[in-house]
């Protein structure tokens, strides 16, 4: 297994080590329960070195984009990112990035750690003779979470004491969602977004690879009974994620998968009419027939939890699988993601099949958990 930047961090404390798309990655440091609770009520830190990060910049830099992915990036201001999907000529999902606007010709793509190597082939073989440099910079910056409520207010505290900075002299408390700044962490130099993928207040650090440790390192040792930051592992994360019914690259969407039968309104993030992109007539003939499928969520009623490739009923019928599934500690009961197909999900009772078992579960509107602070 590859090992993060901060590998040896995590076996000091203690935490328990699994495998997740190639990396050794903490599951926990000794509750998931815990630190689920702890991100959502305080704040928690997160490893995530091992998601890829691609370089994109160069004259054709915006045009090259515009052709990958499909989203319209022309109207994206310098300092903001973007969701977006990256799409293969059926339209089915290669992967999701959050693109980062650096200047006028650069910009950087984050991956997922998983899919990074064929997103990376895939751009150098579309971009052909295109005038733009296309790199792999995930091994020269690390990549922390901090995520939960306090976390604004944590930077907040830093500032005040002189440990932490934005350069253009705005204020943390200033910075709106899915924008991103050049800041100081304890002297260190770094871009720092307001983005994150638990649904709390939070934030994402790039430190150089070098000073990863020490950031690391002094952040935790900054916490206190005011601001209690905690090392949180993937375990926390994936209930986190669940709770707020977003999706996960090789469960809700793969290349199995074309981008409107993943639906949670994805739909939305298309723009047809921006010029031709790699699986635009494909979306566009499936967007006029009708998707096949859509990812809904229920809640399940009975004692048991649900997991990956579960099968869904209706009555006696087989209407859809399982695509992610885990208890929901905020909700005090199992959740799951589900691919159905189109047209069994407005009425009928529905139940999921556990080894021998059928438990009951209620559709629900997404996401589960509504109280997020995400955007306050």
């Amino acid at each position: 297994m590859k090992q993060t930047l901060l590998y040896d961090e995590h076996i000091k404390a203690k935490a328990q080590m699994v495998e997740f798309s190639g990396w050794g990655m903490p599951l926990h440091y000794g509750s998931m329960l815990e630190e689920h609770k702890h991100t959502r009520q305080q704040l928690s830190l997160f490893d995530t070195c091992h998601m890829g990060q691609i370089s994109l910049k160069g004259k054709d830099a915006l045009a090259a984009l515009q052709r990958l992915v499909v989203t319209d990036m022309a109207n994206m201001e310098a300092g903001r990112c973007r969701y977006t999907i990256l799409c293969d000529q059926r339209g089915c999902v290669i992967d999701d990035l959050v693109v980062y606007k650096l200047g006028e010709d650069e910009f950087i793509l984050m991956a997922n750690a998983g899919p990074v190597a064929g997103d990376f082939a895939w751009l150098q073989e579309k971009v052909g003779e295109m005038e733009i440099s296309l790199e792999r910079r995930d091994g020269e910056y690390g990549k922390l979470d901090l995520q939960g409520p306090k976390s604004r207010d944590f930077l907040l505290r830093l500032a005040a004491e002189g440990g932490f900075k934005l350069v253009d002299g705005m204020s943390i408390d200033q910075m709106k969602w899915y924008r991103f700044a050049y800041c100081e962490l304890f002297a260190v130099p770094m871009i720092i977004s307001r983005t994150g993928y638990t649904g709390e207040m939070g934030f994402e650090l790039y430190p150089p690879a070098a000073d990863t440790v020490r950031v690391w390192r002094e952040l935790l040792a900054v916490a206190n009974d005011e601001f209690p930051l905690r090392p949180a592992g993937l375990g926390a994360r994936d209930s986190l994620r669940l709770e707020m019914g977003y999706p996960l690259y090789g469960h809700e969407h793969s290349r199995q998968t074309t981008l409107l039968d993943v639906g949670f309104g994805y739909g939305k993030k298309v723009s047809y009419d921006k010029g031709d992109f790699f699986g635009r007539e494909s979306l566009l003939a499936q967007k006029e027939a009708g998707p096949k499928k859509c990812l809904v969520g229920f809640v399940v009623l009975d004692r048991g939890i649900p997991r990956a490739g579960a099968t869904v009923y209706r009555a006696d019928q087989e209407v859809g699988r399982v695509t992610s599934g885990g208890f929901a500690p905020s909700l005090g009961r199992a959740v799951v993601l589900a691919s159905l197909r189109c047209g069994e999900v407005p009425e009928g009772e529905f139940f999921i099949k556990v080894r021998d078992k059928r438990l009951k579960a209620e559709l629900v509107e997404l996401p589960f958990y509504k109280q997020g602070s995400v955007r306050a």
